[in-house]
């Protein structure tokens, strides 16, 4: 093989293979960064929304039906996946969808009774069928969240299904302020991240270390703490990157090469 032709050739294979396989692309969106105002279309400042099961079952979504007058919600906007499903600890909670010009947001909260206090905790979840691209390896996680009232904790954080089971990140986040200016905003590359076993809601913990190129499912896992009645998080951005395996194309020429330099020294 021709020198420069060799040269020319592995050039390609080499400035290819990174420019085609390592740019993340968005798998999961709810909301955008700063708040998105088109998740509630309609007028109203709630939205109706199917029931939480206290057990997690990825096919019941926890989302509203459609786009109707009765609940206003974008189930289908593009570029988004408005769809997920759910687990949450308390039969008396009141997970609502809220339309809200500095960001339409999730709220999920629980009412224990006037002066009563406890703990809330709730799962989301968004299934790989439903991912905007195909998936690869996970890269990273975003979160924009803030607690109900203030005084209250409420804590975040990551979940990833894989074919072992289910992982939470050990690394968690928090707030305790309250209102549109206090959204704790989370942008955690995974090497940031560690994962253990989850089993909450009724779900296998896997085993070992989390293999964050075998994406099931990815999600987020919420705990508030509440001192006086209600226990509230609000969310109103998640979304997850991941970075897409080689394509089939890009493979096909690196092999090409390589059989071309073995034939060549033959």
């Amino acid at each position: 093989m021709n020198r420069t032709l060799k040269n020319i050739l592995i050039t390609t294979a080499v400035v290819s293979f990174p420019a085609t396989s390592s740019q993340a692309s968005t798998i999961v969106q709810w909301g955008a960064p700063g708040g998105d105002t088109g998740i509630l279309t309609s007028g109203g400042n709630t939205a109706g929304q199917n029931a939480f099961p206290s057990n997690f079952d990825a096919a019941t979504l926890v989302t509203p039906d459609g786009i109707t007058p009765a609940t206003g919600y974008n189930s289908s906007a593009a570029a988004r996946t408005n769809e997920f499903s759910g687990a949450f600890s308390n039969t008396n909670g009141v997970p609502v969808f809220v339309n809200n010009a500095a960001g339409d947001y999730m709220q999920l909260l629980n009412n224990f009774g006037r002066g009563t206090s406890g703990t809330m905790t709730t799962m989301l979840s968004w299934n790989s069928s439903d991912f905007l691209t195909n998936d690869g390896t996970l890269e990273s996680y975003q979160l924009e969240f803030r607690t109900r009232d203030n005084g209250d904790t409420s804590t975040t954080s990551f979940l990833l299904e894989t074919s072992s089971g289910w992982y939470v990140s050990n690394e968690t986040f928090t707030s305790s302020a309250n209102g549109n200016a206090n959204y704790v905003q989370v942008n955690e590359h995974i090497s940031g991240l560690t994962f253990g076993g989850f089993n909450q809601f009724g779900v296998t913990a896997g085993n070992g270390l989390a293999d964050t190129s075998d994406i099931l499912s990815v999600g987020f896992f919420s705990s508030t703490n509440s001192t006086n009645t209600f226990a509230g998080n609000f969310v109103r951005h998640f979304e997850v990157s991941a970075v897409p395996e080689p394509s089939g194309a890009v493979l096909s020429l690196i092999g090409l090469v390589f059989v071309g330099l073995r034939r060549r020294r033959s």
